[in-house]
């Protein structure tokens, strides 16, 4: 039995940046986490949300 020591990365990123002002993304955030596992495999979550919902999200 391997001792695992996985590195997890969060971020928050405006879609609006990322998506080169496109309306259509204006007050839309991502939420993700990358989790980078010892035997090499790297798991992604995430998901989106609207300014409000991170406010509350940021809150708790």
């Amino acid at each position: 039995m391997s001792n695992m020591a996985n590195t997890e990365e969060v971020h928050v990123r405006n879609l609006l940046k990322i998506h080169n002002g496109r309306e259509f993304y204006k007050g839309y955030y991502s939420v993700g986490k990358k989790i980078y596992q010892d035997e090499g495999e790297v798991v992604n979550e995430g998901f989106a949300l609207d300014k409000e919902a991170l406010d509350i999200l940021r809150a708790s």
